[in-house]
């Protein structure tokens, strides 16, 4: 699941949830389809079911059982993910120095690397694993300007604070979008 791939993923799910939408008949053919140590410390402030029998398939879309068993797939798949993001957010409001920072931020890109995409239906792709990563990028954004602006001798870090705490509440949005993503409405 990297970004080139998650991109071309990402509106494969947007095609697929739209294309349902789209005609109903059959008939018309054709193909399938570096790291400087600070002992600064900085806080963060802080679908309807389609109609028809429950648990069957109706006639353009899926059925309640289908989408929980998917919607458990994907929670199972990610949940470790979703968890190690939402950790990180957690020990910000409470504060961290840039070492602990980076580190938390390491945890949870190896988390982030034992997911295997492949398993992820597409639903599930674009709704959270798509958000649950860009939260990832925007926390290493952070810790990319708050690593160049130790390394910078005339830079204080009251210079980005604003900046820095902006990504980390867009991660903190991302985040909550992806667990949303994980209700039972696809």
């Amino acid at each position: 699941m990297r970004s080139g791939h998650l991109a071309i993923l990402g509106l494969a799910a947007t095609l697929a949830l739209a294309l349902p939408g789209c005609g109903g008949d059959e008939a018309a053919g054709g193909g399938g389809t570096t790291t400087t140590p600070s002992r600064a410390k900085i806080a963060i402030g802080a679908g309807s079911a389609p109609p028809g029998v429950r648990g069957e398939a109706t006639a353009g879309g899926v059925g309640d059982a289908d989408r929980r068993r998917s919607s458990g797939r994907c929670r199972r798949s990610l949940g470790e993910f979703l968890d190690a993001i939402e950790s990180l957010a957690n020990s910000l409001a409470v504060g961290l120095d840039y070492d602990r920072y980076l580190g938390a931020v390491n945890g949870v890109r190896e988390t982030y690397a034992s997911v295997d995409a492949e398993r992820l239906d597409l639903v599930c792709l674009g709704r959270v694993a798509g958000p649950a990563e860009a939260s990832l990028n925007l926390y290493i954004h952070a810790a990319n300007e708050w690593g160049k602006c130790l390394a910078e001798s005339s830079c204080e870090f009251e210079a980005i604070e604003a900046q820095v705490q902006r990504r980390w509440q867009q991660a903190s949005t991302r985040l909550a979008q992806a667990r949303s993503g994980l209700r039972i409405r696809h």
